[in-house]
């Protein structure tokens, strides 16, 4: 199984390479990093950390690689904070300081939905692109709106894959 990509750096530089983000439209390195904050996944395990329902991590050495979500406690409660050491990850569920963590399936291979972070990104582009007007000249003529077109065309690659 290959490694889930959990460094913020990387994930960044690979949507910045589906973006295209320094052609124009340009989006700021501020753009992005909001993009890949909007569509994380989940988050690597922190020692005496508090989580809330919901929330989805993945052990912090990736082994093994799967993903959890917090669950309720015993007492009935939902959430509550880590511990100071890990938890056996082995038994499929996993109670550590006041959280238990319910498995859910195996990790995805990036903690970022960069398919949809980068759609998002390029209707971002498409927004910026709509002003854009096409300008003639007598016999030269620029289409910006092409522009605009690329962008859609862009985005609609990285439309979410369904099964019917």
């Amino acid at each position: 199984m290959a490694a889930i990509i959990t460094s913020s750096a990387t994930a960044t530089t690979m949507l910045k390479a589906y973006l295209q983000h320094d052609v124009a439209p340009v989006l700021s390195d501020a753009e992005v990093t909001a993009l890949l904050e909007r569509w994380a996944i989940a988050t690597i395990w922190v020692t005496e950390t508090a989580y809330v329902y919901g929330q989805y991590i993945v052990p912090s050495d990736g082994e093994p690689a799967y993903l959890y979500r917090v669950g309720e406690n015993s007492d009935g409660t939902w959430g509550g904070t880590t511990g100071t050491s890990e938890p056996d990850w082995a038994a499929g569920a996993a109670t550590d300081g006041t959280v238990t963590w319910e498995y859910v399936s195996v990790a995805p291979p990036c903690l970022w939905d960069l398919r949809s972070a980068a759609r998002e990104g390029w209707m971002m582009k498409a927004a910026k692109a709509a002003a854009c007007v096409d300008i003639s000249d007598g016999s030269m003529r620029a289409a910006q709106s092409a522009i605009y077109d690329h962008c859609m065309r862009m985005a609609d690659r990285y439309m979410p894959v369904g099964v019917v």
